[in-house]
């Protein structure tokens, strides 16, 4: 088609300020919304020769949309003062957690070269004995032959 890109985006039922969209049975520009059948229509639909005649959920396509604008900014506005400081409130929880997981992966760490440290100085000691045995062993031998 030869829509520009901002016209090709243009939301349904919704009239571009260029050239409203036509009713293909009666040529009008589909101005109202008939809520029982969910379509667009214009006001010829709405005379007694039209399809919708005596619908009674018929409402201009200009009032149903301010109504969803502030359906959709009432929903903003819902998820700004409930929803987004419970989600910020969990980011600060996440946040606690993963500082306090820090101080304890840092104390663990500690206490781990802690006990490698006393670990190498009970090897060592019982390396010393070891020797000093051998030693000892060694002296008794000699004493012996």
């Amino acid at each position: 088609s030869d829509a520009t890109p901002e016209e090709a985006e243009q939301p349904v039922g919704v009239d571009s300020p260029q050239s409203p969209r036509q009713c293909c049975e009666h040529g009008e520009p589909l101005k109202y919304h008939c809520g029982q059948c969910n379509e667009e229509i214009c006001a010829e639909c709405m005379t007694s020769t039209g399809n919708h005649h005596g619908h009674k959920t018929i409402r201009s396509v200009k009032d149903l949309c301010k109504e969803h604008k502030i359906n959709a900014l009432d929903a903003v506005s819902n998820v700004k003062t409930t929803v987004v400081p419970k989600l910020e409130k969990c980011l600060q929880a996440v946040d606690d957690i993963s500082a306090k997981l820090g101080r304890e992966a840092e104390n663990t760490r500690g206490e781990a070269r802690q006990a490698g440290v006393k670990a190498k100085e009970m090897i060592d000691m019982q390396v010393e004995q070891i020797v000093q045995q051998v030693d000892d062993l060694e002296q008794s031998r000699h004493k012996l032959l």
